[in-house]
């Protein structure tokens, strides 16, 4: 097994290394891990496996896997077409930087202590930024600025709506699994989707969000749901139902008691009264 270190194959002036890989039937890499230096990747076409800590997980597109500086990892495509994806490599030192100011407490990302690295399933938006992103920093002047400032992205897809701490003693699994359902992806198919992202059994899991965050599973997700649904009122001109369906609710009603339960108004109510506060700022001007 090797043990790569980042001067191998980063240059002097480098604050990051990127790079687009089509592999046909070979391995995109062999079995090392590394010295130095932490890499996220991303598959944008094809399926492959992750062979990592002595486990093989399935690669398919759209897939973020977060790799840490110790894991034990080779990637190799799986079918005839081959595999696409783009590499992201930096120091440990980028990282670790970004997390002392912005997330010193985070058990996640590059400091899980999971025997799986994290590995995210982007959605179509996340996946085409990240399309957009890639062509932006893979030019020739690979800035520590350009790299932060990616990497903060990428955070806040990530922590943005769970950015409140959780209690102590919440396992990681468990986090990830909250951050995942924010995605609507996710939390269109209710406590469904979360059990999936957890990867235990629903009681299992209702346990141990009773225990560790006094919530159900179903009030969790639907919080998830509301807050969502009260985005898109504020924000966009969407027609009230599409909203109730891209939330994935398939009663209507149920969806305006929920609404009113947490916002104390109906989804219109809700609207105008959001919408009257700036038209009334913009007639004062």
């Amino acid at each position: 097994m090797r043990r790569l270190r980042w001067t191998q194959f980063a240059s002097k002036n480098e604050a990051y290394h990127v790079v687009r890989v089509h592999c046909v039937n070979t391995k995109v890499s062999s079995l090392h891990t590394h010295e130095d230096f932490t890499e996220l990747f991303w598959v944008e076409a094809g399926e492959g496996r992750h062979q990592v800590n002595g486990n093989v997980v399935p690669l398919k597109p759209g897939d973020l896997c977060f790799v840490r500086r110790t894991d034990v990892h080779a990637v190799n495509s799986s079918r005839p077409g081959g595999l696409y994806l783009v590499n992201v490599a930096f120091p440990q030192a980028v990282v670790d930087h970004l997390r002392a100011l912005y997330f010193p407490e985070t058990r996640r990302w590059f400091w899980s202590s999971e025997v799986l690295p994290e590995c995210r399933q982007c959605s179509e938006a996340r996946r085409r930024w990240l399309s957009d992103t890639v062509s932006e920093i893979s030019d020739t002047s690979r800035d520590r600025w350009k790299i932060d400032r990616f990497l903060l992205n990428i955070f806040h897809d990530e922590v943005a709506p769970v950015h409140a701490a959780f209690p102590p003693g919440t396992p990681a699994w468990l986090e990830e699994a909250c951050a995942g359902i924010h995605q609507q992806a996710w939390f269109s198919k209710g406590v469904r989707g979360l059990f999936a992202l957890a990867g235990r059994s629903p009681e299992h899991v209702a346990r141990v969000m009773r225990e560790c965050m006094g919530v159900t599973p179903t009030e969790y997700v639907n919080r998830v749901r509301m807050h969502f649904a009260a985005r898109q009122l504020e924000m966009t001109s969407q027609d009230i139902f599409d909203i109730v369906m891209d939330c994935g609710f398939s009663n209507p009603g149920h969806f305006y008691q929920l609404f009113k339960k947490e916002f104390d108004m109906s989804p219109r109510r809700y609207r105008l009264s959001r919408q009257a506060g700036v038209m009334a700022r913009t007639r004062d001007q």
